[in-house]
C-alpha cells in the first residue's frame, strides 16, 4: 500500500481501478500548400470550425440552464467565433499558405503560450480552454474520431496529466466518477465543471505515471487530499464504511440546508458563498445560502473586446442583488494587476506581479476605470442589499483614498439626479499582513472585514500557494496566520464591526470547527459545501469554544493535533 499527498479539487471518497488516459492526438508537422489550393483549404477550415461549434452546442444542451458549468462551454463557443482568431487563421492559410492543421497549431499555440506565460491560475484555465478547442479542431481536420474514454468502464478512476473541460463532461456521461491528475488548478474550468458535476478529484501528484499502474485498485480521498494505491484489507474496509457514512450524512445535511447554522451555545454563524459569475446567483437561496460574501468581478474585464461600461455593470449587479434579496451581496471591486490584467488596459509588465500594482492599488492608479465600477454598484444597491469590498488593502491610507472616490462618485450621481445608495457599506479584504497588523486602525474606517486566507497565508509565510515544491510549507493553519486572524477578530469586536472568512480556508471542512471556535461570525464558502458546513456549525458546542480559546496555538504540530485529533468529531461522523 502506498499513499501520496495531493491537492483536493472536489471533496469526497471514490474507490475503483486506475486507468490512464492514453492520448491518441497525432503529431502536427508544419506543412504548406500551393497558392491555387489556398481558397479550398480555408473553406475546409471554416467548415471544420462549424462542425466544432455544433459539437460544443450539443454539449451545452446536456448542461444545466443556470450555473457556471454552461458558461465554460459558452466560452469555448466564443473562442471558435473570435474574429481575431479567425483573422489570424485566414492570414496563415490564404497569405502564408499554411495547411489548415498547421494554421490551427500556430494560431492557438501563440495564444496558449501567452496565457501560460502569465503564471496565474485564472489564465492557466484560459490556456486549457484554448488547448481544448485546438484539439477539437485538429481532430476534425485530421479525421480523428476516437473517443478517448472508449476503453474506460463505469466505476474506473481516470488518471491523466491534466484534464480538459471536454474530457470532464464526457466522464460524467460515461459513469466515471473520479479523476486524478499530475497537473491542475483549483480554479481551472475542468475543476469548476468537476464540482458542478460532483466528480471526486485530486491533482498535483508529481510523476504520477511512475506511481500507479493501470488496473491497480485505488482510493481517491479528496477530503484529506490523498491517493491510496493498492490499499490493504483493513484500509479498504474502513474507507468503504466511511464512504457509505458520508453519503448517508450528506442526505441528512441536505434536508436541513435551508435552516440557519446555530451552534449548541446559540451563536449564529452566517453561511455565505463565493461566486465568480452572475448566473450562479439564481439558485443560491434554494441551496441555503444566506448571502454572497464574495462576488469576484474580474470576469467583466477579461476575455472581451471592450471594457464594461457603467450601464452593463449596473445591470449585472442589479440582477444579482435581486436574485439574493434580502440577503447581502458583497461586490469585491476588480482585483486586476500585473498577474491578472485585461489586454484592454495598457500596463507595463512587472517582475513580481504578486507584490506589484494589483487589487486596490491598481484601482487607485486607474480611478477612471474604478469610478465606473463604484457608480454601477451604488446604483444597483437601490435594488438590493449590496456592499462594496476592496481587495489588497495595505493600510488605512489606501482605504481613505478609496472612500474619497466613493464620496466623489456619490456626489456626481446626485448632481446628475441618478438614484443610488450613498451610504453603501464599505468593507476591507484582509489579505496582506500589514492590513491585519493595522486592523484596529482600519476597523475605525470600515463597516466590515473579510479575511482572504489564501493570500494572507502566502504573504505571511512567503510561500507561493501554487508551488508544487513548497506545497508542504503552505499551511493556512500556521500559528502566524492564526495569530493574525485573532488580531483581526479582536480589532473588529472592539470597533463593533463584523468579520468573516471568504478564503479557501472557510470551505475546508477540517477548518470549520477551528474558525467557529476562534469566533468567526460568517463564512463564505463554495456553494456545494453549504449544507455540510451548516451541519458542522450545528455540532459546535461550549466544549469546542473553550478548547480552541484555551489551546496553545504557538507551534504547528500543536495546531495540527487540535484540528486533526481533538476537533475531528465535529467535522467527521
Amino acid at each position: 500500500m502506498n499513499i501520496f499527498k495531493a491537492k483536493s479539487i472536489n471533496p469526497g471518497i471514490y474507490i475503483g481501478k486506475a486507468r490512464f488516459l492514453v492520448s491518441k492526438a497525432p503529431i502536427i508537422r508544419h506543412s504548406h500548400i500551393s497558392a491555387d489550393k489556398a481558397a479550398a483549404e480555408f473553406e475546409y477550415l471554416t467548415d471544420s470550425i462549424d462542425v466544432a461549434l455544433a459539437q460544443v452546442r450539443q454539449i451545452l444542451t446536456t448542461l444545466p440552464e443556470e450555473g457556471q458549468e454552461k458558461e465554460i462551454f459558452e466560452t469555448q463557443e466564443m473562442i471558435l467565433a473570435d474574429p481575431d482568431i479567425l483573422q489570424k487563421l485566414e492570414t496563415l492559410v490564404l497569405k502564408e499558405l499554411n495547411s489548415a492543421p498547421s494554421a490551427v497549431k500556430i494560431a492557438f499555440d501563440e495564444v496558449i503560450a501567452h496565457f501560460e506565460g502569465m503564471q496565474n491560475d485564472f489564465f492557466a484555465s484560459r490556456a486549457v480552454d484554448y488547448k481544448d478547442v485546438q484539439q477539437r479542431l485538429l481532430d476534425i481536420l485530421l479525421g480523428v474520431h476516437t473517443d478517448p474514454l472508449s476503453s474506460f468502464q463505469a466505476g474506473e478512476v481516470l488518471f491523466c496529466l491534466e484534464p480538459s473541460p471536454t474530457l470532464i463532461s464526457s466522464m460524467a456521461t460515461q459513469g466515471i466518477g473520479a479523476w486524478v491528475s499530475q497537473k491542475g488548478a483549483y480554479t481551472s474550468h475542468a475543476a469548476i465543471l468537476s464540482r458542478g458535476l460532483n466528480l471526486v478529484a485530486i491533482t498535483s501528484i508529481p510523476e504520477l505515471a511512475f506511481k500507479v499502474r493501470d488496473g491497480q485498485q485505488v482510493i481517491v480521498d479528496a477530503t484529506r487530499g490523498e491517493l491510496i494505491v493498492e490499499p490493504d484489507a483493513d484500509t479498504l474496509a474502513r474507507y468503504q464504511k466511511l464512504k457509505a457514512d458520508m453519503e448517508a450524512s450528506a442526505l441528512k445535511d441536505q434536508a436541513r440546508a435551508l435552516e440557519p447554522a446555530i451552534t449548541s451555545t446559540g451563536r449564529r454563524v452566517r453561511i455565505n458563498v463565493n461566486i465568480e459569475l452572475p448566473e450562479e446567483a439564481a439558485t443560491l437561496k434554494a441551496m441555503g445560502a444566506e448571502g454572497i460574501g464574495l462576488f469576484r468581478t474580474e470576469f467583466l474585464y477579461l476575455d472581451r473586446s471592450s471594457l464594461p461600461d457603467e450601464e452593463e455593470q449596473f445591470q449585472i449587479y442589479s440582477s444579482v442583488a435581486k436574485d439574493m434579496a434580502p440577503f447581502p451581496v458583497t461586490i469585491r471591486t476588480f482585483d486586476l494587476g500585473g498577474d491578472k490584467l485585461s489586454h484592454l488596459i495598457p500596463f507595463e509588465p512587472e517582475e513580481n506581479p504578486f507584490l506589484g500594482c494589483r487589487g486596490l492599488r491598481f484601482s487607485l492608479f486607474r480611478p477612471d476605470i474604478f469610478k465606473i465600477q463604484i457608480k454601477a454598484v451604488m446604483r444597483a444597491a437601490v435594488a438590493g442589499n449590496l456592499q462594496l469590498m476592496f481587495p489588497m488593502v495595505n493600510d488605512v491610507e489606501d482605504l481613505l483614498q478609496a472612500k474619497e472616490l466613493v464620496a466623489e462618485c456619490s456626489k456626481e450621481l446626485a448632481e446628475q439626479g441618478i438614484r443610488h445608495k450613498a451610504d453603501i457599506p464599505i468593507g476591507v479584504m484582509i489579505e496582506i499582513p500589514s492590513a491585519a497588523l493595522c486592523a484596529d486602525i482600519l476597523a475605525s474606517e470600515a463597516d466590515f472585514f473579510s479575511i482572504g486566507t489564501n493570500d494572507l497565508t502566502q504573504y505571511t509565510l512567503a510561500v507561493d500557494r501554487n508551488s508544487e515544491t513548497l506545497s508542504y510549507k503552505y499551511a493556512q493553519h500556521h500559528p502566524s496566520v492564526l495569530r493574525l486572524i485573532q488580531m483581526v477578530l479582536k480589532a473588529a469586536r472592539k470597533a463593533g464591526i463584523t468579520v468573516g472568512v471568504c478564503g479557501e480556508m472557510a470551505s475546508i471542512l477540517q477548518y470549520v470547527p477551528l474558525l467557529v471556535g476562534l469566533g468567526l461570525e460568517d463564512l463564505s464558502v463554495q456553494p456545494a459545501k453549504i449544507a455540510t458546513i451548516k451541519s458542522i456549525v450545528r455540532k459546535c458546542d461550549l466544549h469546542l469554544e473553550e478548547m480552541v480559546q484555551n489551546s496553545d496555538l504557538d507551534h504547528l504540530g500543536e495546531v495540527e493535533d487540535l484540528i486533526y485529533q481533538k476537533l475531528k468529531k465535529y467535522y467527521q461522523d
